[in-house]
């Protein structure tokens, strides 16, 4: 086996000036699995339209059937082919969003072996915390737990994304449920307004430094007028005449030079953060593309700007309509009677003449997230301080909607977007659907450049909340000793199956290509850690893969204590299958006592002749073995005390235990020998004979004899039954 290539990336993902990765998505509960192939194609294939129809209410309606809907394509009607009715069932039975194989995956291990059949509902929630002030921030984050907590249902698949904190977690319902709803609380709005008098808001700004909008620039003249901005005097509105172009001879359309460069300067940031909103939400929904049914993104923001210089919105709604993912906004500003310069705070009345378009601006300013959700066949949720009663409005809709699938009457080249409308015949009904599908894919001229989103299917793979199950895989991350300053070695390792690859005769050997990629999240910072690899794999021609024939693959990371969220993806190269699966771990603080990770095993590697090595375990990921084999373990003890001789004492004792808790095998406490570096490491084997199959754990103890403190390591496995074989998770 070679490795051909190994690439690092670290990504701080800077909130303002840098793009933003992230990602999130919605489907809906049914019988059929996700699927890992295109949502929409070419007209050989059936083009899949998802709709919800509601009632005056705003309730969804369950009960239509296929005449129940027209769909033109083009404005030519077609012939519904497939109909679906996708209902999620509130009266559900609760599980825990795992697959009885699932649940018997012991300890630490996270698979995509064996999920759960039926789909689920994905939510994707988009805290734009790069436009929220601290206090709009607080009112969408109070909207956004009780969302959480009331709303989302078992088995129900949610994705937060934060772009100024370049955070993307997932969580499946229940398991997922508190740890979501600590990462919500610990959000904020970063937006900062300017609290000086010359202010200026985005969209005067925008007007002004775009297009030079002489309209707009009098207006922000007379308001700085009234707060004696530079030497200014308020307008004596007795003698002042307004905006006249046609006395200001040569002057008109000369803006004046400092509101040019205030406009500017407002503009810039603005499209800054604009553009970080969009590169972060462009990448999340096109994460979603080869998922299948109703996807939803919230987003929590008080909007932005419609930008119509610029191609961030346009190819943010290209990739929502690629992906079929509608955008829903909740504009968390709630109810507003008026722009910030209305207020008390203001310092100085608003010119009567002015107050018209001052207060359009509570709509301009939000312009470019509405468009979004109009756009890709979402709503908003505005000028209402009930948040919550939004966000149930969109978690309601989502409960029961309908696939329409045809094959369009008319062809057309790829790249080709088509209007599609869908209607219900039966009266006072509102169909919400998306309005087109590219044919293929968007055109060019829609993208960005080679390195755009959506070019790498297995990138995509591994910024999805999906995971993929076309590749067979085990996924754990083990923490070791110390690295560099205040970071811990971790070693996350995957076993793929080598059954689900298509490896080539080459030479009298069997050959392929694994690659791979691997995302590390912290959950604090957002800093995520991005390796490449690709490895060579060679086999005797002979070779025939059986259940136990996984290959290990391991990368090592330094990471600082905390919560981590890793996203595994495969490839074939041979026949471009992938499998993803997502793995959480912690890294603990790494002060005081603390034991490493164990290695658990089955397996050594003998030294070689003559060598004075001692054997050393191979590492695997599975926690299920053989009945009858040997299980082997390897841990190292980490800041324990040193006496006067500059030596530690540490006794370590292990301990098999059944499910129920019943004590299966002991030894008692035996001291560690420091290694001549002064490490402290302990290698031992147990026998498994004699022990049923079954659930087990092995406790491992550790006393520090000096500082008389101990730690205490519980690592469940499982025993097969004896004619099992040990590939099995």
């Amino acid at each position: 086996m070679k490795t051909l290539m190994l690439r690092r990336k670290r990504r701080p993902f800077v909130a303002i000036a840098g793009a933003i990765s992230l990602s999130l998505g919605i489907a809906a509960a049914q019988q059929q699995p996700p699927q890992s192939s295109p949502t929409f194609r070419t007209e050989a294939e059936l083009v899949i339209v998802d709709a919800v129809v509601v009632d005056g209410s705003g309730n969804p309606v369950p009960d239509l059937t296929a005449a129940d809907f027209e769909v033109r394509d083009e404005d030519v009607p077609q012939q519904v082919q497939l109909f679906q009715t996708i209902a999620a069932d509130p009266r559900t039975a609760p599980d825990d969003g795992r697959s009885p194989a699932e649940r018997n995956v012991p300890g630490r291990i996270s698979t995509n072996v064996g999920m759960d059949a039926r789909a689920t509902r994905t939510f994707m929630l988009f805290f734009d915390d790069l436009h929220l002030t601290r206090d709009v921030g607080e009112r969408a984050k109070t909207a956004l737990l009780s969302f959480i907590d009331r709303e989302l249902r078992d088995g129900d698949l949610v994705s937060l994304i934060v772009p100024g904190r370049a955070l993307r977690w997932h969580a499946r319902m229940p398991r997922g449920r508190a740890q979501l709803m600590e990462i919500v609380r610990s959000l904020g709005g970063l937006y900062a307004p300017d609290p000086s008098n010359e202010r200026m808001s985005d969209y005067e700004a925008y007007r002004i430094a775009v297009f030079q909008d002489d309209a707009v620039a009098q207006r922000v003249e007379r308001r700085w007028r009234n707060l004696r901005v530079a030497g200014r005097e308020p307008v004596d509105v007795r003698l002042d005449r307004g905006f006249e172009p046609q006395n200001r001879g040569g002057n008109v359309g000369i803006i004046k030079e400092d509101i040019a460069i205030r406009a500017n300067a407002v503009y810039t940031q603005a499209a800054a953060r604009n553009r970080a909103t969009l590169v972060a939400l462009e990448r999340a929904v096109d994460s979603l593309t080869s998922v299948r049914g109703r996807k939803s993104l919230i987003l929590v923001s008080p909007g932005f700007i419609d930008d119509q210089e610029r191609r961030d919105s346009r190819l943010a709604i290209h990739a929502a309509r690629s992906a079929n993912v509608a955008v829903y906004f909740v504009d968390a500003r709630g109810l507003l009677a008026g722009t910030g310069f209305s207020q008390a705070e203001a310092a100085g009345p608003v010119d009567f003449r002015d107050i018209a378009a001052t207060n359009a601006d509570i709509t301009l300013e939000a312009e470019g997230a509405e468009t979004l959700a109009v756009q890709t066949g979402g709503f908003s949720v505005r000028n209402q301080n009930d948040l919550e009663a939004g966000l149930n409005r969109i978690a309601r809709e989502s409960q029961i909607y309908y696939l329409l699938g045809y094959q369009p009457t008319q062809t057309s080249k790829p790249g080709t977007f088509r209007r599609v409308e869908v209607r219900v015949t039966r009266p006072d009904l509102k169909v919400r659907a998306r309005r087109g599908y590219y044919v293929g894919a968007p055109p060019a001229s829609a993208k960005k450049d080679a390195a755009a989103i959506g070019v790498d299917r297995l990138e995509r793979a591994a910024e999805s909340p999906y995971d993929l199950t076309d590749i067979p895989l085990r996924a754990s991350a083990l923490v070791f000793g110390d690295a560099a300053p205040g970071t811990a070695r971790t070693m996350i390792a995957v076993e793929a199956d080598l059954r689900a690859f298509a490896f080539e005769k080459r030479g009298g050997q069997l050959v392929d290509v694994l690659e791979l990629r691997m995302l590390a999240a912290h959950q604090e910072t957002g800093v995520t850690e991005n390796y490449e690899r690709q490895v060579e794999m060679t086999f005797p021609a002979t070779t025939r893969f059986a259940e136990d024939s996984w290959h290990t693959v391991t990368q090592e990371f330094s990471l600082a204590p905390g919560r981590y969220q890793s996203r595994v993806a495969v490839r074939d190269r041979n026949s471009g299958r992938i499998g993803s699966v997502t793995c959480e771990f912690e890294v603990p603080p790494l002060a005081g006592l603390r034991v490493t990770t164990p290695i658990l095993t089955d397996t050594v590697e003998s030294p070689s002749f003559g060598s004075q090595s001692p054997p050393r375990p191979v590492l695997v990921v599975r926690r299920a073995f053989p009945a009858g084999s040997t299980l082997y373990y390897q841990f190292s003890v980490v800041g324990a005390a040193r006496d006067l001789a500059a030596a530690p004492r540490v006794a370590a004792s292990h301990e098999i235990r059944r499910s129920d808790g019943s004590t299966v095998k002991r030894i008692d406490l035996r001291a560690m020998t420091p290694s001549r570096e002064g490490g402290l490491s302990r290698f031992s084997g147990i026998s498994l004979a004699g022990m049923d199959a079954g659930q087990y754990e092995l406790v491992l103890k550790v006393v520090d004899q000096i500082a008389e403190r101990t730690v205490e390591v519980r690592e469940p496995f499982a025993i097969l039954p004896t004619a099992r074989v040990a590939g099995t998770p």
